[in-house]
């Protein structure tokens, strides 16, 4: 992606292109299937554009397969795509379909997105062709008008909050010496958890934990997950992270990233993931394009699956990366329930419940940007929050006052999650304060499971 200085959002122009296709029957039987092409330019900033095309069948047959085909001007350049297999020789760039989207219903429609550079005065797209036939109606035999327009985008919708997910603060199963949830959960009130982290067993496109563990050796951890639930609570498992090699990054594309993802899903009875998206995964195109491929995936073949995606942040919000995370999202429509960022490791000062807060608001401000049309509360709905408990790993220190503040925020502001890292951090190191920070304890003075028990009443 390219740096953005300005944005166009909530215009688009659309060229609406009457399309003829030729769909195969039974006993080769041809039949003669209408549909519509739409094409919208998202966003540009000057040096680059997001732009879509939406393909909807207005015929009575199915449209099985389809290869859409254009040209740009010499210094327009499509850079990467989504919902379809990009290829391009020089200025002439094909769409074809994946595996999950090459059938389109009567009555339904595909909208594939691209993005890229240019230079100069921007030219939409020309020679456009649907399965060798023109976008302009060549085909069917009869005349079609092509016409140009402006129109509002209706953007990915607004998230629904964590519900019952809503508080669940991380625990490593497998690492930092886990403890007994029995425990943390009489003590605390703590009965949700997200499980942390699955990683890509080596550079294979195989779920494994922390990239070591896979699956069929998981007994431990599914114990633990089990007796989470025998609680009366529940778990999502988070996928990436700080360390080691994401799925998205070795899986060949969005359908490979969705298929290891449902086998932990499959195995677990999940009804809700975390995509923590960090570096260097979040600077890879690609790989972020699995990843929301995958989301967009998981959801439609598991209705009511709630999916998290937590991203690092300044204390200013997002940074050009992160907000890019959001703005593919959005633009391929991939329903995400909430947007967490990470106040900490953002060189603040020790006041970090005022600094999550500002930072809040911060974030706040860009979802209402990134998201135009949408309400403050809804912009709160979609905003999540993820502490650290103690002494984070750049120095910073979060004592239960902290905690304190930023849940009176939340709740005061609904928003639609609030965790922390990490439930194996939440009791006291020996001695209490002065250490370096730890996987196992806070590095502050605490009783065990304080902090666990401070945002366990929140509930959105």
């Amino acid at each position: 992606m390219t740096p953005r200085a300005s944005r166009v959002t909530g215009i688009v122009v659309a060229a609406l292109l009457t399309l003829g296709l030729l769909v195969g029957l039974p006993g080769g039987t041809a039949l003669a299937a209408t549909a519509t092409a739409t094409f919208a330019k998202t966003s540009d900033w000057g040096t680059g554009f997001v732009a879509n095309y939406t393909i909807a069948n207005t015929g009575t047959t199915a449209i099985s397969g389809w290869s859409l085909a254009f040209d740009l001007s010499a210094t327009q350049h499509v850079t990467d795509a989504w919902n379809a297999v990009l290829s391009s020789s020089g200025n002439h760039d094909v769409l074809s379909n994946e595996s999950w989207d090459q059938t389109i219903a009567p009555g339904a429609q595909v909208t594939v997105g691209f993005e890229g550079t240019y230079s100069g005065t921007w030219t939409d797209p020309s020679n456009c062709t649907l399965n060798g036939a023109s976008c302009a109606g060549g085909g069917t035999g009869t005349s079609t008008t092509t016409s140009s327009t402006l129109v509002t985008t209706t953007t990915q919708p607004p998230g629904q909050g964590g519900g019952s997910f809503a508080s669940a603060p991380y625990y490593m199963p497998n690492d930092n010496d886990p403890p007994d949830l029995a425990q943390v959960a009489a003590a605390s009130g703590q009965t949700h958890y997200v499980f942390a982290f699955v990683l890509a067993s080596g550079s294979a496109c195989q779920p494994a934990w922390d990239g070591t563990v896979p699956l069929a050796q998981d007994a431990a951890i599914k114990a633990k997950i089990d007796g989470a639930r025998a609680l009366g609570g529940d778990v999502v498992v988070a996928f990436g992270g700080a360390l080691g090699t994401k799925l998205a990054q070795v899986c060949a594309d969005a359908t490979a990233t969705a298929a290891a993802m449902q086998q932990v899903i499959d195995r677990y009875s999940l009804k809700a993931i975390d995509l923590d998206i960090e570096e260097p995964e979040i600077e890879n195109d690609q790989a972020v394009n699995n990843e929301l491929g995958a989301a967009k995936l998981l959801k439609q073949n598991n209705p009511g699956l709630t999916v998290f995606v937590t991203l690092p942040t300044l204390q200013t919000g997002v940074n050009f990366f992160g907000s890019g995370v959001i703005q593919k999202a959005r633009d391929q429509a991939v329903p995400i329930d909430s947007f967490t960022i990470m106040p900490f490791d953002m060189g603040g000062d020790n006041a970090m419940g005022d600094n999550a807060v500002s930072t809040a608001d911060a974030f706040h401000a860009q979802l209402m940007s990134l998201f135009p049309g949408i309400t403050s509360a809804q912009a709160y709905r979609l905003l999540g929050l993820s502490l650290m408990n103690g002494r984070t790993d750049g120095g910073e220190f979060y004592r239960q006052s902290d905690f304190q503040t930023v849940l009176s925020y939340a709740q005061s502001h609904h928003i639609g999650r609030l965790s922390y890292w990490a439930v194996n951090r939440d009791r006291q190191c020996t001695p209490p304060e002065g250490g370096p920070t730890s996987g196992t304890c806070s590095s502050v003075t605490q009783a065990p499971w304080e902090f666990t028990k401070l945002l366990a009443p929140f509930n959105g």
